[in-house]
């Protein structure tokens, strides 16, 4: 894939993403696509997976969207740094299970590293920074160091 490709690919993804079409991400990926959310320690793989686990994200924030911030493309690859912004009016899956809404506004960073092969999604490795979402949602205090 080119660099242009790879950029169109990710870009109509996170579009889709934000529309709640899940099935032009699931005609993006490969059967056998592997999404990892690393502050989770949650690895799943295949479709069905792929869509509930982006259904779980619209659930929490039916608003929430993903914008980009910067991406870099590299053979075969992408890293995207993003927001997630919305509004926690869902349940929030967590490993600890379902955390209430709020009724919150939110701007949480992450990144994704995106794999591709056969021009697919192959593999999607999400790093959250899930303690500045739980501390927008007021589900987690400040840390010491931002409060004083």
């Amino acid at each position: 894939m080119t660099d242009q490709e790879i950029r169109d690919l990710v870009n109509r993804a996170y579009d889709a993403f934000n529309r709640a079409d899940y099935d032009t991400n699931l005609a993006l990926a490969t059967d056998d696509v592997e999404i990892v959310t690393v502050a989770f320690g949650e690895t799943v793989r295949g479709k069905d997976a792929f869509r509930q686990w982006q259904q779980r994200w619209k659930t929490a924030a039916p608003d929430g969207r993903v914008q980009i911030v910067s991406q870099v493309i590299g053979p075969d690859a992408a890293v995207n740094e993003c927001l997630f912004l919305g509004t926690n009016t869902g349940p929030l899956e967590s490993p600890m299970g379902p955390l209430p809404p709020t009724g919150k506004s939110f701007s949480s960073p992450f990144i994704e590293v995106w794999r591709f092969r056969d021009g697919k999604v192959a593999s999607l490795h999400n790093y959250a920074d899930t303690l500045t979402l739980l501390t927008q949602l007021g589900l987690a205090p400040l840390p010491a160091a931002a409060s004083s």
